[in-house]
């Protein structure tokens, strides 16, 4: 059973980083951007999960 949650909860981790870089890319296609987003942080981290970035907008 731990090993389930705690496979549950990567992939929850996963599921909000692709969310969030999904998020900030469409937002700075439209000229808007928060200087508190950690883009490559958040990149970084997705890719040491082994989470894919997935086809977002164009990258900026």
């Amino acid at each position: 059973m731990t090993t389930y949650l705690e496979g549950l909860k990567g992939s929850l981790v996963i599921s909000l980083l692709q969310a969030r870089l999904k998020m900030a890319y469409e937002a700075k296609t439209l000229g808007f951007e928060c200087p508190s987003w950690t883009l490559s942080a958040w990149e970084t981290k997705l890719k040491d999960l082994r989470g894919s970035l997935g086809e977002y907008p164009a990258k900026p």
